[in-house]
């Protein structure tokens, strides 16, 4: 329903209902000449002022001058109670004066605080859903989006700030970081035994291990205990799991997050190869080295890496159908006394020691510092 003003006639338009034999939207139209409405009519000097009231919003370029006044408008138009409001009501049957929010779309390209246009779409007064004179919100008409629009504006008017930044929508921070105890799986290895125990895939396997893939660390691959056949678990390991043996590095939804040597996540700090948080790399010596060997029987000792070792690395270059051991000055030991080890976590000379064995290739890794020597064999 609405008005019309044409010259000094006013058009009132009122849909009909209850038409279902007519196509189309049919409407019941009056026609009230100036002439009548000059012979004394209270509701028809409102009728006057419902249509002329219009005029006076601001509309252009300086959104929030534009907004003051239709906040205004809307207060005095739906704030109020009158006879043409009551009449409405009448015919609609419900009260247009409790209105929740009210929304003026233009098509004038404005910006918020200066009067020339921009790239603001939407304009309203946060938390102002509660105050008469301030749930109003200016949209601009650019099509499909002016929904969406609307939709934003009238968060901000229910109480929703928009993101103070442009970065990701999710933070991630390390609350703590305490070391495992000793003898106990590692994270990964737990997260495939807990897989094993969830599931029966596939039925005849009992106990699962964590297996390293390089290529995609914050992964869940698992093999059988005692077999070398990594299956994909899971897409994503738990967040907090390390992407790989040695570093602080750590996943988090499904992603490695590079964590510093001061223990915040994102930090570029770096240990030195001499395990100097932000170090220069001067206090401590890097041995490297090459070891070939030809077929015997037996033991054959490479190297005894000293006490206070760091980044250990032993890799062979190929595969061979000898096999690597170390071992300590205790009995702790890895393929040591004509056993062979599966690829595991291993404690040794006060420092995890990773051992992978794939095929007939294998490599030895530990972050270390070691409390003794260990002895590297062949």
């Amino acid at each position: 329903m609405g008005f019309i003003q044409l010259n000094e006639d006013f058009i009132f338009i009122e849909p009909l209902n209850d038409t279902m034999a007519i196509t189309g939207h049919p409407h019941r139209v009056y026609r009230q000449k100036r002439s009548v409405e000059e012979k004394a009519t209270e509701k028809s000097a409102l009728h006057s002022h419902y249509c002329g009231i219009i005029s006076d919003l601001y509309i252009g370029h300086h959104g929030e001058k534009m907004l003051e006044s239709f906040c205004k408008w809307q207060h005095e138009e739906f704030g109020k109670k009158n006879d043409i409001h009551l009449e409405m009501s009448t015919s609609w049957g419900e009260d247009l004066t409790s209105v929740d929010a009210a929304v003026l779309i233009t098509r004038k390209d404005f910006c918020v605080h200066k009067d020339e246009p921009c790239d603001t779409v939407g304009i309203a007064y946060l938390n102002g859903m509660c105050s008469e004179k301030r749930k109003c919100i200016i949209a601009e008409d650019n099509g499909l989006n002016l929904a969406f629009t609307i939709a934003h504006e009238m968060g901000h008017k229910l109480g929703s700030e928009a993101r103070d930044c442009n970065g990701p929508r999710k933070q991630y921070r390390i609350c703590e970081n305490p070391p495992c105890p000793a003898g106990l799986p590692g994270f990964r290895d737990w997260q495939c035994q807990a897989y094993s125990v969830r599931t029966s895939y596939p039925k005849h396997v009992l106990q699962w291990q964590a297996v390293l893939d390089e290529e995609k660390p914050c992964a869940l691959f698992c093999s059988p205990v005692g077999k070398e056949q990594p299956i994909l678990l899971s897409e994503k390991v738990m967040d907090g799991t390390a992407c790989g043996y040695q570093g602080l590095d750590i996943c988090a939804n499904g992603r490695c997050q590079k964590v510093g040597c001061d223990g915040l996540l994102g930090s570029l700090a770096r240990e030195d190869h001499c395990g100097v948080c932000n170090g220069n790399g001067k206090s401590c010596k890097i041995i490297k080295g090459d070891f070939n060997h030809t077929r015997g029987a037996g033991y054959v000792e490479v190297l005894v890496i000293p006490a206070g070792a760091r980044r250990i690395k032993v890799v062979e270059e190929k595969p061979a159908h000898s096999y690597l051991a170390l071992r300590d000055s205790g009995k702790q030991s890895i393929n040591s006394d004509w056993k062979i080890e599966h690829s595991g976590a291993f404690n040794l000379a006060g420092t995890t020691v990773h051992y992978v064995r794939r095929g007939l290739w294998e490599k030895i890794s530990a972050k270390g510092p070691t409390t003794t020597p260990l002895h590297l064999l062949v």
